[in-house]
């Protein structure tokens, strides 16, 4: 489950699930209701000695910050015939962070980097996206907004 670690909004900004894309986007579960009754819960069965069972959680996070995910994994040994119920806790801490950095440069005439634009003067704007995400990122538009010259 999804543990608040200060973001009053996790319910609406973070979606913790057991299959891939769904859903798509995050949504609010059960609107108020705390986020620790909302719990997915795997069940693994039978594990032999020295055996291993693998389990899949996908988050998708819509803003960016620290995400706490609380695992526990309730079982039952047997020793010398007798069963011993035992409960093993972990959090897994993840920082949500962006997918690219986007940076822009002013230039002169002459190409070289400026701070400042002279009135009446050609310049060049120079954004730059650098995608630091191990997935591919799609850019499906960008565009430049001018203002009205203030006079």
């Amino acid at each position: 489950w999804l543990r608040d670690g200060g973001d009053p909004l996790i319910s609406d900004t973070t979606d913790l699930n057991t299959l891939p894309g769904f859903p798509t986007t995050p949504t609010t579960p059960g609107g108020s209701q705390s986020l620790e009754i909302i719990k997915y819960t795997v069940f693994v069965g039978s594990l032999k000695a020295g055996a291993m069972e693998e389990l899949s959680f996908y988050l998708r996070a819509s803003t960016l910050g620290l995400r706490a995910v609380c695992c526990q994994l309730r079982y039952i040994v047997e020793v010398e015939g007798e069963l011993c119920p035992s409960v093993s806790f972990q959090v897994l801490q993840l920082e949500v962070v962006p997918p690219f950095t986007f940076t822009s440069a002013l230039r002169n005439k002459e190409l070289h980097e400026t701070k400042q634009v002279v009135a009446d003067d050609y310049f060049l704007v120079v954004p730059e996206v650098c995608c630091i995400s191990p997935h591919p990122i799609v850019l499906s538009g960008s565009r430049i907004e001018c203002r009205a010259p203030v006079v």
